[in-house]
């Protein structure tokens, strides 16, 4: 081994330890380099001999190899500093891969959350679209049976639509009992017309609402019949009835959102749609606590937040 090959070792090759302050390299005679601490145990006196070539050094000419341990130190800093490097380009290597495989997860939760709402969106608008047929089919029976009912209602002079004259005896009758109301009346066994209490006048007149064909009053010990305009009692027996409405000549428009209930509008809406029915306009808008209405005079049809509902105009006399 020369001494340049030597110069460059970072350890001793005697105890094969690297080279430090504590074992600085000295570099013999012969040009081969040991640390300190085994010149100490192999100096025979004021001799050393090399345990490679076995020449002899005097102790004396020995010198510490100052540079060779700088140059080891600075290339330890150096190889400090490449390790440092390296193990931060590895974390970040590590940090953007951990980064990409979040992202991916991500967007593959994302891709499974879009599928998840269409498919939901695809139930909801086809569980909509069931409940519309249903809706209308159940609408479209009804309207036949209503209209049935709203005939013979006219027949038997208890009801008026869009304006037909009533019977000048019920107009009569309504003049005479004057007020601003409607009631209803059972007929005695003298001929007599008497009012029934204000709850039952209540039930019957929802249930007259609702278009119902007859109506048992709970608690009491009767029924209606609005087709053949008859009080039956439990004994069977029969008395006739009446409907008053001393608001001569108040037309009312109703919204059926439910099938078979109709409802009235408020009062204000009621005056505006009857103003757009005069004024012959084919439609009308206004707002309500449920939002925009839009209420289709021709196809006597309202729309509100999209949903279609029919109406209905009356004028009871």
């Amino acid at each position: 081994m020369d001494a340049n090959q030597s110069e460059f070792s970072p350890d001793c090759k005697i105890c094969f330890e690297v080279y430090s302050r504590d074992r600085m390299p000295i570099t013999l005679r012969c040009g081969h380099t040991i640390c300190v601490v085994c010149k100490d145990m192999l100096k025979q006196g004021s001799m050393l001999k090399c345990p490679i070539d076995k020449q002899k050094s005097d102790i004396s000419s020995i010198k510490p190899a100052y540079d060779m341990m700088t140059l080891i130190e600075d290339n330890a800093r150096a190889m400090q500093q490449m390790r440092e490097k390296l193990q931060k380009e590895m974390e970040e290597s590590m940090a953007k891969l951990r980064i990409q495989e979040e992202q991916k997860k991500l967007e593959e939760i994302e891709e499974i959350k879009r599928q998840e709402e269409a498919k939901l969106k695809a139930q909801l608008a086809e569980s909509q679209k069931t409940e519309r047929e249903k809706l209308k089919s159940h609408f479209e029976a009804y309207t036949d049976k209503h209209f049935k009912n709203l005939e013979a209602k006219m027949r038997s002079g208890k009801i008026v639509i869009d304006g037909w004259n009533p019977p000048p005896q019920q107009r009569r009758e309504n003049f005479e009992r004057g007020g601003n109301r409607i009631y209803w009346a059972w007929q005695g066994d003298d001929g007599k017309f008497r009012e029934f209490s204000a709850q039952h006048t209540a039930m019957i007149e929802s249930a007259y609402k609702s278009n119902f064909d007859k109506t048992r009053l709970t608690k009491s010990n009767f029924e209606v019949d609005f087709i053949r305009w008859k009080e039956i009692e439990n004994n069977w027996k029969e008395r006739s009835i009446k409907r008053v409405n001393t608001k001569v000549g108040q037309p009312q428009w109703s919204l059926m959102k439910n099938p078979g209930v109709w409802v009235l509008f408020d009062e204000p809406d009621i005056f505006n749609i009857e103003q757009a029915w005069v004024k012959n306009r084919k439609d009308i808008s206004f707002v309500t606590i449920e939002g925009t209405v839009t209420c289709d005079l021709v196809k006597f049809s309202c729309k509100i937040m999209d949903q279609e509902y029919p109406i209905m105009r009356e004028v009871f006399n």
